[in-house]
């Protein structure tokens, strides 16, 4: 495939040229002899040995021995030049998005000993914003996670899951895994006195506040300010 680029002015160059002998081209190759000619005019890196192959128009190719045309030195009028368009396709179909997000999010470091995954997702792009842990399965918390889970997702734009599954710890590296920027843990003291313990992803830090202050905050779209 080529295209042709227009000068917006023309050039006058001295090139090399193969000028093709009609006497010898037209017998030769009769019907295409005029691609030939056409072929031969647009030479611009002429072959440093004859025969050549010549490539035309539609594909095909002749070949083109010593005694089909002359080489000879003119000073010509350009007007522009064909070339091979090179195309630069920028990638950005949601396929590669995706996983250049998620390259960029995924670390890994240790703790106690083995490896410990976080996937750092910005939380608008995290599966979820917040997961209510009761730290056992028992009456009372279970409640309570229930009413911070229906609270949590009563806030627009917000969506959160409760996970009541295996130990503490194990569930806390769940969501890390998949990026889920805050852990809220329901226990003994939130059957007393209503509180609960918020779980930074980022850095592991935990505080502990009101249910209320929790839903105020992720109202105004930032647990951090609690920090």
């Amino acid at each position: 495939m080529r295209a042709w680029r227009q000068y917006t002015e023309p050039r006058n160059e001295v090139r090399d040229v193969l000028i093709p002998v009609s006497a010898v081209i037209g017998p030769a190759f009769k019907g295409q002899a005029g691609e030939v000619v056409e072929a031969l005019s647009e030479l611009t890196d002429l072959p440093d040995d004859l025969p050549f192959d010549l490539h035309l128009s539609d594909g095909s190719s002749v070949q083109i021995t010593p005694e089909m045309v002359t080489r000879r030195t003119e000073e010509i009028t350009v007007h522009g030049e064909w070339f091979t368009p090179h195309v630069i396709e920028p990638a950005f179909g949601i396929d590669r998005i995706v996983w250049h997000i998620l390259d960029h999010a995924f670390t890994e470091t240790e703790k106690e000993g083995e490896p410990y995954s976080v996937m750092r997702l910005n939380s608008k792009v995290a599966p979820y914003d917040v997961a209510v842990l009761p730290l056992f399965d028992k009456p009372g918390m279970m409640e309570i996670a229930r009413d911070v889970i229906a609270r949590v997702n009563s806030v627009p734009g917000c969506k959160g899951e409760m996970d009541s599954s295996r130990s503490i710890g194990r569930r806390y590296a769940r969501v890390d895994e998949i990026g889920v920027p805050w852990a809220v843990t329901i226990d003994h003291d939130s059957i007393e006195d209503g509180t609960v313990t918020i779980r930074r992803r980022d850095d592991q830090k935990q505080i502990r506040c009101s249910v209320d202050d929790l839903i105020d905050t992720l109202s105004k779209g930032d647990i951090s300010i609690l920090f």
